[in-house]
């Protein structure tokens, strides 16, 4: 059943620390890819109508609109996958077969690091949180996937919270 399937790829994609999961329409099936470390992997392919049964499952499951195919969408969802709870972020685009689907699988929470076990400089740490605690402004945070933007966003968070600012 698809609702296996889905629970199956999922645990499959975490399993193998992967940050996406994304399930892409052919014009003879549907396939199941992965992003590890990076790059993209096969995982499964299937019939096209298992396809559309999938993306709809996943679109249930985040509180989408099942029968809203003709216009992107985006969702998230919480699920426990090897004992841990992993946020989920779904999107979806409609194609000229069906949707592609695409989840970025968040890892579990973790205490953000501090700047200084980030490889920062010690300059560099005190030039990030003097930014950071201005009133106004704006740092960009840009690179590659893994490359530990989110990571060093959290711990720059981390670092200049305090309780009379949001």
């Amino acid at each position: 059943p698809v609702a296996q399937l889905a629970i199956a790829l999922l645990n499959r994609a975490v399993g193998e620390d992967a940050d996406d999961l994304m399930v892409e329409p052919r014009e003879d099936g549907a396939i199941a890819k992965a992003t590890i470390g990076g790059k993209v992997h096969d995982l499964i392919g299937f019939p096209a109508d298992t396809g559309r049964s999938l993306v709809a499952r996943f679109k249930a499951l985040a509180g989408l609109d099942v029968a809203k195919k003709r216009t992107p969408q985006t969702g998230s969802m919480e699920i426990v996958l090897h004992g841990d709870v992993h946020k989920l972020r779904l999107s979806t685009s409609p194609t000229a077969i069906f949707e592609n689907l695409k989840i970025r699988l968040l890892s579990p929470a973790t205490e953000a690091p501090p700047l200084a076990d980030l490889g920062l400089s010690t300059e560099q740490s005190t030039i990030l949180t003097e930014l950071a605690g201005r009133e106004q402004g704006l740092i960009l945070f840009v690179g590659p996937l893994g490359s530990g933007k989110t990571t060093t966003i959290y711990s720059l968070l981390t670092a200049v919270a305090r309780e009379d600012r949001s």
